[in-house]
């Protein structure tokens, strides 16, 4: 009986759902692509285990400016107490964007390559702290 309990808790525990709307405000810089953006972003996280993210801002590359409006549907689960992987992910891009998809993989988030990522998500107060799990990346806060 107790360890029937156990995997119970173990299994719920696995699967703890969240319930997320948060917006941030961030840029992203790099010299070597000579690529550098202003972005507002939103996230969604939802208790069925999916999720959502947008963003929306300007960016420079070289002499060119281009207009960032997308976004990336995902499913997500609970790996620890921090940590969370994001499966199925799917770009939907807007018609007002501009970025070129090969700029945006090398300069900012790829898209490709893997099934799935890693996040990291702390709480604080009246937002979270989001990150990869080497280092924290920006701070998303609730209304």
């Amino acid at each position: 009986m107790v360890m029937f309990a156990q995997i119970l808790w173990l299994q719920n525990e696995s699967q703890e759902a969240l319930d997320i709307n948060c917006t941030t405000v961030f840029s992203v810089n790099n010299k070597e692509l000579k690529f550098s953006s202003s972005l507002n972003g939103f996230f969604a996280f939802r208790p069925n285990g999916t999720g959502y993210s947008e963003l929306a801002g300007n960016a420079t590359s070289g002499d060119f400016n281009h207009v960032i409006s997308r976004g990336v549907t995902f499913d997500y689960e609970k790996q620890s107490s921090n940590t969370y992987i994001l499966k199925s992910l799917k770009l939907v891009k807007h018609t007002s964007d501009t970025a070129d998809d090969d700029l945006m993989d090398r300069a900012f988030f790829s898209m490709s390559n893997e099934p799935y990522r890693y996040m990291s998500l702390y709480k604080i107060k009246n937002g979270f702290i989001m990150g990869n799990l080497h280092s924290p990346v920006l701070v998303c806060v609730t209304k």
